[in-house]
């Protein structure tokens, strides 16, 4: 019975790149030669439950580009996912934040 419902969605991708191949395979994979370039959009949309109106549609965005070796990069893309995650969805709670007065003067109009 709520009369609002804050939809979210993480939009999550991945790119990683070997800054020295050669050293990599020299040192056995040890150096930290990799770079994981990992990017978070976070998307919201605050609406009304029984019309549908769009009180708000929010978004944040974050990136982490760790230095990591080829032994523990899924391990550094998962830290730095969830770090970025993490982030963006405290930049959409921010968002919402500012947006808020608004949303309730729309509410109390009548959307």
């Amino acid at each position: 019975k709520a009369d609002m419902l804050l939809l979210y969605t993480f939009e999550t991708s991945f790119h990683e790149t070997d800054a020295a191949p050669a050293l990599s395979m020299v040192t056995l994979g040890i150096s930290p030669t990799r770079r994981v370039k990992v990017r978070v959009a976070a998307s919201a949309l605050l609406m009304d439950t029984r019309t549908g109106f769009i009180y708000a549609a929010l978004e944040a965005n974050e990136k982490r580009q760790p230095l990591t070796n080829v032994w523990y990069s899924g391990d550094t893309a998962d830290r730095a996912r969830r770090d970025a995650e993490q982030a963006a969805f405290k930049g959409l709670v921010s968002e919402l934040e500012k947006a808020w007065p608004k949303v309730l003067e729309r509410a109390k109009q009548g959307a």
